[in-house]
């Protein structure tokens, strides 16, 4: 195997394999070298792979920079219990009807130019009924360019003129689709009109949870309502997520001060990405991110349980660092193999299947040099606080 990079950034761990070396690493260390931003982490559940994105989303927040973590599952609350060195910890979770305003995720507010508008909204329709024929988005798309010309327009108004085209049964068995998701938990985040001021996310860390929220497995290809609204609801989380992360409002204040914009360091993590990257404008977002990554001073880092997400996906070009942790099975390992272009005669199917243990993985970077690495669980402290529920049982 290639020799492992000496990388600027913090100790994360050690090479296992033939004489031990230290592993340093920063997530904007490819930024800096004009590469990709972003940042594949993939594994079976209980391979290491959360560990090593909490201690990524802790090490990126103690240096300084503005961090967001998209985590549905809510793991990754347990950061609460190392706010004495994070600072203010925000926690948006939209599970909380309390906490969170109706229409929050509001597809027509999330974007302000019409067209955009009208795009993002057909993709989220198109997720939340599973496809779209050209017929019904004929039928659909005049509705969509009504709608964004209301003074308050929502996706409830798009599915009641859906609805009201009797003499369309296109346009009503869509509409039909739409009030079967309506009344389910999670929807009173985005069919509604909203003018409030949305989520804030601050310097510092931001935890963003949907604890409940329902998503199809990676690999399956039946999809409910429930989870097919999860899908959505992800994609309009990103899309949030991405216009914070452009930073226009600090673009605008630059410009009118006369000053140069300089951005400042930013990390945007999301598990469960691949709800994400299912859908085209998920996609675009993420490439998006991860191509402007220098620009922008974005590092972007992605979680999955799948190897080869990105490569079905179509975002390959996007990534510079992947970790690979430990697979269940040995087609799973063939496919990690593949997409880091190791030779088929070293047997890494069987050491990552049979011989890693948590917190080991395969680590290739920007440069492409390659090493088994262990993620060093070195700090007791950490380990306690990652293990820890800062609210006990839920």
């Amino acid at each position: 195997m290639k020799q492992a990079t000496k990388w600027v950034g913090p100790y994360i761990g050690e090479t296992i394999m033939g004489s031990h070396s230290p592993v340093f690493f920063d997530l904007h260390t490819p930024v800096a070298s004009n590469n990709p931003s972003g940042v594949y982490l993939s594994g079976s559940p209980g391979s290491g792979k959360t560990f090593t994105a909490e201690l990524l989303a802790y090490l990126s927040t103690i240096s300084g920079k503005t961090t967001v973590y998209l985590d549905p599952k809510a793991d990754s609350i347990s950061l609460l219990n190392l706010q004495s060195d994070i600072g203010d910890i925000n926690v948006c979770d939209l599970a909380n009807d309390g906490q969170v305003e109706e229409g929050i995720l509001d597809p027509f507010s999330l974007v302000k130019d019409p067209a955009q508008q009208q795009i993002l909204v057909m993709e989220l329709i198109e997720a939340f009924v599973g496809g779209i024929t050209s017929v019904q988005r004929n039928s659909l798309t005049p509705i969509i360019e009504d709608v964004v010309k209301m003074p308050e327009p929502s996706l409830s108004i798009v599915m009641q003129k859906l609805l009201s085209r009797r003499n369309d049964p296109d346009a009503n068995a869509l509409g039909y689709q739409l009030r079967l998701i309506r009344p389910l938990p999670f929807s009173r985040l985005c069919f509604d009109h909203y003018q409030g001021d949305g989520m804030k996310i601050g310097k510092g860390l931001t935890i963003i949870t949907l604890l409940g929220l329902e998503l199809p497995d990676a690999d399956t290809s039946e999809y409910t309502p429930q989870t097919r609204l999860g899908m959505g609801i992800m994609l309009l989380i990103t899309t949030y997520i991405r216009n914070i992360m452009m930073d226009n409002e600090g673009k605008e204040k630059a410009s009118a001060a006369g000053k140069k914009y300089v951005p400042i360091p930013k990390t945007i993590i999301i598990d469960e990405s691949w709800a994400v990257l299912a859908t085209k404008t998920g996609r675009k977002i993420v490439s998006e991110l991860c191509r402007l990554g220098r620009s922008l001073n974005t590092a972007c880092v992605l979680i999955s349980q799948n190897a080869d997400d990105i490569e079905k996906y179509g975002i390959s070009n996007s990534i510079s660092t992947r970790f690979a942790f430990r697979t269940k099975t040995k087609d799973e390992a063939q496919k990690v193999r593949e997409s880091f272009d190791l030779p088929s005669d070293i047997g890494i199917e069987d050491t990552m299947t049979n011989d890693f243990d948590a917190g080991d993985c395969l680590m290739k970077d920007f440069n492409g040099n390659i090493a088994c690495v262990h993620i060093d669980a070195y700090d007791a402290r950490i380990v306690r606080a990652f293990n820890t529920n800062p609210f006990g049982e839920m």
